[in-house]
């Protein structure tokens, strides 16, 4: 069997490195051969054809982050929901049982797997868990995969269903999760309250503690807001805000003119401008002058090569 193979080819050597990164948060870097260890184990859960789920949850309707704001918009007038509800985790992977991640694992698996879930729960346990903590380590390979597959069984669906049976649009980004919803649906004193009740109810009844901190409630239609760092207007507008375009114009004119810049750098700053641009309606002449340098960039970046058709950024 495959994961016997799996088990077999384990690396002594494989460990994980504690650091804190930049906003303070402990994350774990993995050596080569732990990352060895989870790709080999990311291919043999794609062999078992185990549910690949997205990202973005709701089923993996939006492409990426800014996409999953479309469904929030309605079709008719281009307009957004009136009222909004974001909650936010704390310490979302650290509150993944890996029991029931077994369970949510083998849901799919051949029989022969399923007489295997000791074993899988210590290849887990071993691998993709800490010992100081509980849950998933942050820093894995595999470990936004599996989050994503826990929260698509045990959260992804009965929110689903609440929300369909209230009138809400929900969407998922990891452990970001928006509800938006028209007037007297989300914000009123009585109905919106039970509501959102509901909404708390099944995160904390699948093992995760909201983060009230981040979490809020806005009506959209009194001022544009902030939600997963784009500003969202109540009349379908979705843009940037100003700081960012700032900053990643600056990188664009640095690399385009010649300064000694990694293209690694300019890339992973870019990642917004790539997933957003082809629903940004650049209205001021700061977000114009953004895309334009975004196309130079471009043409710069992949000069005297064969391009191919991933490369095309519209």
């Amino acid at each position: 069997m495959i994961f016997d193979r799996l088990c077999i080819t384990e690396k002594p050597n494989a460990a994980f490195k504690p650091f804190i990164n930049k906003k303070g948060r402990k994350l774990n870097r993995q050596n080569s051969d732990m990352r060895e260890v989870h790709r080999a184990f990311l291919a043999f859960l794609k062999i078992q054809d185990i549910h690949m789920p997205s990202a973005y949850g709701t089923g993996g309707k939006a492409r990426n982050l800014w996409h999953r704001f479309l469904q929030h918009r309605d079709k008719d007038t281009g307009k957004f929901q009136k009222e909004w509800y974001i909650l936010d985790l704390a310490d979302a992977y650290g509150h993944v049982n890996m029991e029931k991640l077994v369970g949510v694992i083998l849901l799919t698996c051949d029989n022969e797997l399923r007489r295997r879930s000791d074993d899988l729960l210590a290849f887990l346990m071993r691998h993709c868990s800490s010992t100081r903590e509980k849950g998933l380590i942050q820093g894995a390979t595999s470990s936004s995969f599996l989050f994503n597959l826990y929260l698509d069984e045990l959260v992804d669906i009965p929110l689903e269903r609440f929300c369909k049976a209230h009138g809400v649009t929900y969407t998922r980004y990891y452990d970001d999760f928006a509800f938006s919803g028209q007037k007297g649906t989300l914000l009123s004193h009585r109905r919106g309250k039970l509501i959102r009740k509901g909404i708390r109810k099944i995160l904390i009844k699948a093992g995760f503690e909201i983060n009230h901190l981040k979490s809020k409630c806005f009506d959209l239609t009194k001022k544009p807001t902030k939600v997963n760092g784009v500003l969202l207007d109540y009349y379908g507008r979705i843009s940037l805000p100003r700081p960012v375009i700032k900053k990643m114009s600056g990188l664009l004119h640095r690399f385009v003119h010649g300064k000694h810049l990694s293209s690694f750098v300019v890339d992973g700053n870019l990642g917004r401008v790539q997933d957003i641009h082809d629903i940004l309606e650049p209205t001021c002449c700061i977000e114009q002058r953004l895309l334009i340098l975004y196309l130079e960039y471009y043409h710069h970046r992949f000069r005297g090569r064969v391009r191919t058709r991933q490369d095309d950024p519209f």
